[in-house]
Order: structure tokens, then sequence, then C-alpha cells
């Protein structure tokens, strides 16, 4: 699977990034590696994942978040994974809460909920 993300990541860097769509499928092809590297578990595979997020996070910040429920929902997913992976590295703690509380903000960009899974992932974020 990872030589696969690293063959899209590679494939969508030709995108042009002016286009939200283009940065929003590459902060995918990241997040997808960082997710198989979150699976295999080991501290170098976690510190691995943690750089695919630290990849993704500036293309998903620099979406136009408001005006497309996919792109908050994307982001809430992303701070709320990378977290996890901060706390099983057990350093920077102080970071997971940053993290976690900008999923939830990401969530909150879309005051009419149009996200039908705002409330499921509201609490995954809480718990």
């Amino acid at each position: 699977a990872l030589t696969l993300f690293d063959r899209a990541i590679a494939i969508r860097r030709g995108l042009p990034l002016d286009i939200a769509a283009a940065r929003y499928d590459l902060a995918g092809g990241w997040l997808n590696r960082a997710e198989a590297l979150m699976a295999l578990g080991d501290a170098a595979d976690l510190e691995r994942a943690l750089g695919a997020f630290d990849a993704a996070m500036p293309l998903l910040t620099s979406l136009p978040i408001p005006e497309e429920p996919r792109y908050a929902r994307r982001l809430a997913v992303a701070l709320q994974n990378r977290a996890v992976v901060r706390r099983r590295l057990g350093r920077d703690s102080w970071k997971v809460l940053t993290d976690l509380y900008g999923a939830l903000e990401a969530l909150d960009s879309q005051p009419d909920q149009t996200l039908g899974d705002t409330p499921v992932l509201r609490a995954a974020i809480w718990t």
C-alpha cells in the first residue's frame, strides 16, 4: 500500500496546486500514507506517519475550509489522527490537545452541520 500511496503522491504533486481540489487530493495521498504507517505501528513507522501528517497539514489548512464540508472533515480527521500518533509516540503531549481542539474547530467551521457524521466525529475527538 505504501508504494501505491507514494506513487499517488508523486502524480498529484504534478497537478496545479493553485487549485483547491488538487491540494485536497494531494493531502489525501499523504493522509493515506500516514494511516498505512500508523497500522504498521512501530516507533519508526509512527515517526514517518507524523512526517506524512505534517506534509498534509499545509495543504489542508490552505483550503477554503468554510466553503466545502469535505475540506473541514478531512482536516478534522487528519488532526485527530495526528494527535493519536503523537500520543502513541509519547512526546509533544501538549501538541495532542492543540490538534484535537483544531479538529473540533474545523468541524465548527460548518455552522449548518452539512457533514452528516459530525456528531460521530465530534464524539471520537472528545474521546
